[in-house]
């Protein structure tokens, strides 16, 4: 807490808004990329993998304050971006086999997976409870029973 309070105090208004800021990586070329990280302070950034995120990092250590960056990836079906990854079913879809071992299994590899690529920040699992069908990623959901919801999670 104390040093991010010494941060808060260091940085400027600039250094403070590009921290709430992130940044799609897929909207970008790495040229803006290093632009947001050095020149915006962007404090994350999502769908950043391997050598990419690993210099991004580096680039954000070396500025002014030293912040690291969070990279945030989608990880609903298992980390789909990396090329010879491991893709689940959908969490609905699982949620049918009411197989707690097995999803648990399932969110640990998906887990080691993404971490070995250099991300901390999954969007997984979604524990909305999913009602409404017309809703588009109802499917991302382990259903409608708060219960069930509970045990899975």
């Amino acid at each position: 807490m104390e040093r991010t309070l010494n941060l808060l105090s260091l940085m400027t208004l600039e250094e403070k808004v590009g921290q709430m800021m992130q940044i799609s990586y897929s909207m970008v070329n790495p040229t803006e990329a290093e632009g947001w990280v050095s020149k915006k302070f962007s404090g994350s950034f999502l769908h950043v993998l391997g050598d990419n995120a690993d210099h991004l990092q580096e680039l954000a250590l070396s500025t002014r304050l030293g912040i690291p960056l969070i990279f945030g990836i989608d990880d609903i079906h298992g980390h789909g971006l990396l090329n010879g990854a491991t893709i689940f079913p959908s969490q609905l879809a699982m949620s049918c086999s009411f197989n707690t071992d097995l999803i648990e299994k399932a969110g640990r590899v998906k887990a080691k997976e993404v971490a070995a690529d250099g991300l901390h920040w999954t969007f997984s699992p979604v524990l909305c409870i999913g009602r409404d069908m017309r809703w588009g990623r109802i499917d991302e959901t382990f259903g409608e029973d708060p219960y069930l919801i509970g045990v899975l999670w």
